[in-house]
């Protein structure tokens, strides 16, 4: 019902009509109370107006959307009171992307990381790894840049409920912790690949020994506790969406690196497409959980890091077979994982 005011409010104001101050702000105060949001009284009139330019902005492309001028829509979220640079700097964390780590550890000469160009082996046209048991429920990373890190639990959990049949849940804070030898930089960024060369070494705890707490801390690792370890990993490496399809649908789900621009910040459902985002390099860390199509338009099945709350129920589908776009196929990888 609250959400519906703020579409009422939003059609009015775009038609040129208004309501009454007191009226808007009790809309207001019900998105404060719905995602309980507290402000210092100089805060709130910065919040409250970027805001309103973000309703606007969620109500305009919502009007596009059912003329069928966009193939998503959007939806007042938790983060409406955020700017996109705001959101952009808090949520999206491959801090280094297409570079190399430059640590001891990162130096090592890695034997155990292959590439994988597509072997033509055949992919079934669709496939969703949530019905086959190998995806956990959709988390929150908060306040904390560690999208890496979830979609590294991602990967190996997947790749551990395949191998071994076990459902699982690992530590992201272990990583966010313990990983920086190796390249990451806790809640301020890092890598899957980084992750996984950690996990070479280390071995990686469940949630449930080792919780999330969503904020920078010291490594508290106990190797008795340890359950999963990475023996090696492979990356793709032609950037080809084909060779991604056969790599999802031949081996599970598939951590990856995408360029997430400003339609992510409020994005709801539908077919994502962006016809920016491939301007600029990965920024977020995901999980490919499988891909089909829709009407003939192929898509992606993508888990996010920003709770359930957010998009389809956690999840995006993003457009597929449109030259690589937001780069999900630049920076895909998955895991070889053992028992400890």
């Amino acid at each position: 019902m609250r959400l519906l005011s703020i579409g009422i409010f939003t059609t009015l104001f775009l038609c040129g009509s208004a309501l009454r101050p007191t009226e808007l702000y009790d809309i207001w105060g019900s998105w404060k109370t719905t995602h309980g949001k507290t402000y210092t009284p100089w805060d709130e009139s910065l919040r409250f107006q970027t805001w309103l330019e973000n309703v606007v902005k969620i109500q305009s492309h919502n009007l596009r959307y059912q003329l069928g001028m966009e193939t998503y829509s959007l939806r007042v979220n938790e983060y409406t009171d955020l700017s996109w640079t705001e959101f952009a700097s808090t949520y999206l964390c491959l801090a280094i992307p297409y570079q190399s780590v430059q640590t001891t550890a990162g130096q090592e000469k890695i034997k155990t990381q292959t590439f994988w160009r597509g072997t033509k082996q055949k992919a079934p046209d669709a496939i969703d790894w949530r019905t086959e048991g190998l995806v956990r429920r959709v988390k929150n990373q908060g306040q904390c840049g560690s999208c890496w890190a979830f979609a590294t639990t991602g990967v190996v959990e997947g790749q551990y409920s395949r191998k071994y049949g076990s459902k699982t849940g690992f530590s992201e804070q272990q990583l966010v912790d313990c990983s920086r030898r190796y390249g990451n930089e806790g809640c301020n960024g890092g890598l899957m690949t980084s992750s996984y060369r950690y996990l070479m070494n280390n071995s990686l705890e469940s949630e449930g020994d080792y919780p999330y707490e969503a904020m920078d801390n010291r490594c508290r690792a106990n190797r008795t506790k340890g359950i999963v370890k990475v023996k090696s990993y492979t990356v793709l490496k032609n950037e080809s969406e084909t060779a991604l399809k056969e790599l999802v649908g031949t081996r599970g789900p598939v951590a990856v690196g995408i360029h997430a621009d400003d339609g992510f910040q409020f994005y709801s459902h539908g077919i994502y497409v962006s016809s920016t985002c491939s301007s600029w390099p990965p920024n977020h860390g995901v999980l490919v959980v499988g891909y089909g199509a829709e009407a003939n338009s192929p898509f992606w099945i993508v888990k996010n890091s920003w709770g359930i709350n957010w998009g389809e129920d956690g999840y995006i589908r993003m457009a597929r077979n449109r030259r690589n776009m937001c780069h999900i196929a630049s920076m895909a990888s998955v895991p070889e994982v053992i028992k400890t």
